[in-house]
């Protein structure tokens, strides 16, 4: 749950949409976390290879995403559902495991875990 909340108060102000990255190491413990893509208010371009270089080099054994909806709705569009889907290929391929992907819109927290997208 605290790291719910966490994870909502890196987005609160923000009127573009951006894509957060925690980097999870072999005993579940947190490395690091940083911004790995930003866009406009409706979209943000995701680097697959920003991401994986980065969990590499930091010898990450998870990732979860986050990234926000400056429209206020947090329900994950096919472009998010698509994207999501295709990380997860690319990082289980590199033995990392995609813990969640959350979206967070005027304080709300989708996740698409929960959602079994993921």
């Amino acid at each position: 749950m605290r790291l719910r909340l966490w994870v909502r108060s890196l987005f609160v102000g923000l009127r573009e949409e951006r894509l957060h990255a925690l980097f999870i190491d072999a005993d579940a413990k947190f490395i690091a976390h940083e911004w790995v893509a930003s866009g406009d208010g409706a979209h943000v371009p995701v680097c697959a290879r920003r991401i994986f270089s980065r969990a590499l080099a930091l010898d990450a054994h998870a990732i979860i995403l986050a990234h926000n909806h400056p429209s206020g709705n947090a329900e994950p569009s096919w472009a998010d559902r698509t994207s999501t889907a295709g990380l997860r290929e690319l990082a289980d391929q590199l033995g990392i495991a995609l813990l969640d992907h959350f979206i967070v819109a005027r304080g709300t927290l989708t996740s698409l875990s929960d959602r079994g997208l993921l």
